[in-house]
């Protein structure tokens, strides 16, 4: 039982490094927030300047802009 508890518990060397990293996590997670935002931005003006979508390449911009922010979610 006691090795059990002792598997469980955090222990103080990684909680340290946890919280040693947690600033950079931090600053790269709100850096591909706001790039992503800004890409968002982007293909939604160029969807609202032509009238939507209407081609086959701003399709498939809309389409690779979707794929690249699921994979960096599943990151």
């Amino acid at each position: 039982m006691d090795t059990q508890a002792n598997n469980s518990l955090i222990k103080v060397e990684e909680f340290n490094q946890i919280m040693q990293s947690a600033p950079a996590t931090l600053q790269r997670n709100q850096t591909s927030v706001s790039t992503c935002n800004q890409a968002g931005q982007t293909l939604l003006d160029t969807i609202e300047a032509e009238g939507g979508i209407s081609s086959d390449e701003l399709d498939a911009k809309v389409s690779d802009e979707n794929n690249n922010r699921k994979h960096e979610q599943a990151s």
